[in-house]
C-alpha cells in the first residue's frame, strides 16, 4: 500500500473520566511529513484501519440539526483547489472544537491525541482523523535496569474517521435516489454513540448507512472471492457460499442483523484445522478483506430480503407463466432436480401435494 502524506498534525483533547475536558492543546505547526517517525505512525494507523477488532462502519455525514459544524467545514475544505497549510490547520481545529463540545458532560468519556492527515493511498485521496492513546510499558535502560515508558499504541484505534474525497465529490453531484446507495466515509467507533468514546463520531457528524442490498451481496460474493484467491481454500468456496446463504436466510427470517464475527465464524469452519496460527492469520485477512472499502461489508447490517432472494433464486414472471427455482437445484446434468437441456425444463422430486394437484387438474 503506497501512501503519500500531504499534510498532518496532532492536537490533544485532555479529559479524564468523570471530569470535564480541559482547554484544548493545539500543536502550532504541522508535522514534518518527510519525517520517518511521522510517516510510520500514519502508515500504522492506515494499516490497522478496518482490520479485525478495528472494523469500520460505512456511512455519510448527517444532514440534520445534530450534525454540528464539521460537515460544512469539510465541504468548504474539499472545494479548495489549492489547499494551504493554514486551510488544513483550520479544519483540524474546527474538528477539535466539536470534540470538546461533544465530550463536555459525558462522564465516562476520555480524551487522547487526535491525528489528522490529508493523504493518498494507491492514488486515492483521503482525510483521516484518528484518536490515538498512549500506553504504559517498560523498557531496559542503558544500565540494564527496568524503567517506565509511554508509547503510542498502534494496536487499536479508539475512534477514527476516513473520508474518500473522490466518493464525497461524486456524492455531491448525484440525485437523492442514487445517494441512497452511496457512502463516502467510514468510521471506527463503539456501537452506542454516547458510550465512553462515542462522542467522537457525534462530533464528526457521521451516521452509519451502508446500503443493506450491497452489504448482503458483498458478504457472500467477497467471502467466496477471498476463498477462491487461496489455493488451500478454493475447493471450499461452494460450501462456504451455501453456509453463508443459510445464515443470511436465518437472519432475514428472525429480523436480526448479520455480523462480521458470525461470518468469520462460518468461514473458520473451512480453515485448516491442523495449523491454528494459519487459521488465525486467515481469519484476520478474511475480516480485513470483507471490511475494506472495496468490499464494504460493515461489522453488522440488516439482511436485504429482496437482494437475498435474487441471489438464491431464479425468478421468471411472464404474462402466462410464473416460475421460481432455487439456483442450487438448477443444472445442465440430467441428475439435477431442475434439469435444463437448452430448450426445455424437467423438474424431478416433486412434492406429493403438487403431484396430487396436477393429477386432479388433468384427470378431473
Amino acid at each position: 500500500m503506497a501512501i503519500t502524506i500531504h499534510r498532518a498534525v496532532v492536537h490533544e483533547l485532555i479529559k479524564e473520566k468523570n471530569e470535564e475536558p480541559q482547554p484544548l492543546h493545539y500543536r502550532q505547526s504541522l508535522l514534518p511529513v518527510d519525517n520517518e517517525s511521522v510517516q510510520n505512525v500514519i502508515a500504522g494507523v492506515v494499516n490497522i484501519y478496518g482490520r479485525k477488532n478495528n472494523s469500520a462502519r460505512y456511512g455519510v455525514f448527517r444532514d440534520d440539526e445534530a450534525s454540528g459544524s464539521v460537515p460544512d467545514s469539510f465541504y468548504e475544505y474539499s472545494e479548495l483547489e489549492d489547499v494551504s497549510d493554514e486551510d488544513f490547520m483550520v479544519l483540524s481545529k474546527s474538528v477539535m472544537q466539536e470534540l470538546f463540545r461533544e465530550a463536555t458532560g459525558v462522564a465516562f468519556a476520555t480524551g487522547g491525541h487526535i491525528l489528522f492527515s490529508d493523504y493518498e493511498s494507491d492514488g486515492v485521496r483521503f482525510y483521516l482523523a484518528a484518536m490515538i492513546k498512549q500506553k504504559s510499558g517498560f523498557a531496559f535502560s542503558d544500565t540494564l535496569g527496568v524503567e517506565d515508558l509511554e508509547y503510542i499504541d498502534l494496536s487499536k484505534l479508539h475512534q477514527a474517521i476516513k473520508i474518500n474525497f473522490s466518493k464525497y465529490n461524486a456524492y455531491q453531484n448525484t440525485d437523492d435516489i442514487e445517494r441512497q446507495d452511496s457512502t463516502y466515509l467510514s468510521f471506527v467507533s463503539p456501537q452506542t454513540s454516547q458510550s465512553a468514546a462515542g462522542y467522537f463520531i457525534q462530533a464528526m457528524g457521521c451516521k452509519a448507512g451502508a446500503p443493506s442490498a450491497k452489504a448482503t451481496q458483498a458478504a457472500v460474493d467477497e467471502s467466496v472471492g477471498f476463498f477462491e484467491s487461496k489455493e488451500d481454500l478454493k475447493a471450499h468456496a461452494p460450501n462456504l457460499k451455501r453456509a453463508l446463504t443459510v445464515y443470511l436466510e436465518q437472519k432475514a427470517e428472525s429480523n436480526e442483523p448479520a455480523t462480521l464475527p458470525d461470518i468469520e465464524g462460518i468461514a473458520r469452519r473451512f480453515f485448516p484445522t491442523d495449523d491454528e496460527e494459519q487459521a488465525d492469520r486467515y481469519a484476520d485477512e478474511f475480516v480485513t478483506y470483507l471490511n475494506r472499502e472495496e468490499s464494504g461489508v460493515p461489522p453488522e447490517f440488516p439482511v436485504n430480503k429482496t437482494k437475498l432472494k435474487t441471489m438464491t433464486h431464479l425468478v421468471y414472471k411472464g404474462d402466462d407463466l410464473h416460475l421460481e427455482f432455487d439456483k442450487e437445484d438448477i443444472g445442465g446434468n440430467p441428475s439435477a432436480r431442475v434439469y435444463f437441456d437448452g430448450a426445455k425444463v424437467i423438474i424431478k422430486d416433486l412434492p406429493q401435494d403438487l403431484i396430487d394437484k396436477l393429477n386432479q387438474q388433468i384427470n378431473g
